[in-house]
């Protein structure tokens, strides 16, 4: 059975077309964005330092400032887990990503104008 070269590249064009699309849509989907409380933007500060300096002390100490927030917040909250997702990013060595995504959080704060 012979294959004409041209329908494999096709193929491969449509396939990394469609891989495009959906990285595309994904990125660009809109966020629904999470509002900070006082306690919770003071722990976003100095998780940003945290990772921003690649600390991994200042990091350990904000998890157990985390920690003892979530013990003081038995039905928890989206901001409490939007800081516990980038404390684990950071844990993991993705410094850079966990900075970027505090930042994001702490920029979503700031009034629209």
């Amino acid at each position: 059975m012979n294959r004409d070269p041209s329908q494999a590249t096709v193929g491969w064009k449509l396939s990394i077309g469609a891989a495009v699309l959906l990285v595309a849509g994904w990125w660009f989907w809109p966020r629904q964005e999470v509002q900070l409380d006082d306690n919770s933007w003071n722990l976003a500060v100095a998780l940003y330092s945290a990772c921003n300096r690649q600390n991994e002390k200042q990091l350990q100490a904000v998890a157990k400032l985390w920690q003892e927030q979530l013990d003081l917040t038995p039905d928890g909250s989206a901001s409490l887990e939007s800081l516990q997702q980038i404390i684990e990013t950071a844990e993991a060595g993705q410094w850079r990503e966990a900075t970027r995504r505090c930042h994001e959080l702490m920029q979503a704060q700031r009034p629209s104008t």
